[in-house]
This record gives structure tokens, C-alpha cells and sequence, in this order.
């Protein structure tokens, strides 16, 4: 953790190594009040009190790859997760327990963002998915109504 300075120099080292470490890299971070959720490249995700620094909760085989994105639901108690194998996880944030998952991709998911409403999906595919919510289908899941193709480009 860094704390930051008032100098406009900007951070300073960070003060504490938070224990225990995850055994890969870590490629992904969301914060919801005083918690930190790290994903990593080990396929866990690790639940942090922000305050005394330390460890919460883990899973350590959230996924069966990389976790590679990290996001909350606003207004609801639901954290997502995404992987390389394409799949989207619903865990609880209390109890941190699983509660529904989708393939949303045929390639890794490389990030994710809500609004409330949606939940956006960018992949490797060049795909970017928007999903909704559908009242009394499965509470947890959001359902796919939009793929949008995407191209890369290169700049002159």
C-alpha cells in the first residue's frame, strides 16, 4: 500500500508488504469501502481490510485461470470476477461465496465494468459484451443482449 504525500512529488514507498502474498501476479484490484479485492494470476482472489492491513478471506481456485478483472455491482453486495477462460463469477462480498457464473467469452475477459444497470464485458475477441439484468431469471446473472465488434487499428 502507498500512502500518498502532500509533496507534489506524488508517492511515497510503500510502508507495509501485506502477508500472505499472492504466489503470481496480481492483475486486478477493486475497492469497496475499506476493502481491497486483489486478483491474481495464481486464479485466487483475496479479500483485504484496508485499515489493519491484513487478509480477510481468500479463494484460493476462484477460477481455473488468471483473474483478470475485478468489479462490484453499485448498490448490491456482488463482486465479479473474469478470467482468461472467459468466464464471469458472481460472489457474494460478505460471505465471499460463489453464486452463479457464465461463459460470457470464447476468449480471456480482459476487463469489466458495471453501471447498475449493465455489466460490460471486454475480451481478447475484440468484443466488447453488455449484459443485463432480467428481474426473476436468475438473480445474480446479468444476460447478454449486445456484442459489439471491435478492430484494432494502427496509427501512421
Amino acid at each position: 500500500m502507498f500512502e500518498l504525500g502532500d509533496s507534489p512529488a506524488g508517492t511515497l514507498g510503500p510502508p507495509t508488504t501485506w502477508r500472505p502474498p499472492h504466489y503470481d501476479g496480481i492483475e486486478s484490484l477493486a475497492i469497496l469501502g475499506g476493502v481491497l479485492f486483489s486478483g491474481s494470476r495464481d486464479a485466487g482472489v483475496k479479500k483485504w481490510d484496508l485499515e489493519q492491513q491484513e487478509l480477510i478471506q481468500q479463494i484460493p481456485n476462484a477460477h481455473r485461470d488468471w483473474v483478470s478483472a475485478l468489479a462490484f455491482v453499485p448498490g448490491r453486495p456482488l463482486l465479479l470476477s473474469a478470467c482468461r477462460a472467459g468466464l464471469l463469477k458472481v460472489w457474494s462480498v460478505d460471505g465471499f461465496a460463489p453464486l452463479g457464473e457464465i461463459k460470457g467469452h470464447d476468449s480471456p475477459i480482459n476487463a469489466v465494468c458495471t453501471n447498475g444497470r449493465h455489466v460490460f464485458t471486454a475480451s481478447s475477441d475484440c468484443r466488447v459484451k453488455l449484459w443485463s439484468y432480467v428481474p426473476g431469471l436468475t438473480p445474480c446473472l446479468p444476460r447478454r443482449v449486445l456484442a459489439i465488434k471491435g478492430r484494432a487499428t494502427t496509427l501512421p
